[in-house]
């Protein structure tokens, strides 16, 4: 049989992507990664066109980031 995932059973959040890392990090031994979501707005004039949103996600013994943290879209149930 499989493994179950590293972060099985822990309870994630939309929109606490800082809370989220820091369980899946207690539950998986993962670091801890903290950083931004770097976002372009297209309508936007070019002194204004970015926007960075603070983000933590995970790293894996590896070194792969995952970042478990659900979207909105999915949490309401809608395609990504």
């Amino acid at each position: 049989a499989a493994e179950p995932p590293p972060a099985a059973g822990v309870v994630l959040e939309p929109l606490h992507s800082f809370s989220n890392a820091e369980r899946v990090a207690a539950a998986s031994g993962w670091a801890v990664v903290k950083g931004f979501w770097v976002f372009e707005l297209a309508d936007a004039p070019p002194s204004a066109s970015f926007v960075a949103v603070r983000h933590w996600w995970n790293a894996t013994s590896s070194g792969g980031w995952v970042d478990l943290t659900p979207r909105l879209s999915e949490a309401a149930g809608e395609e990504p």
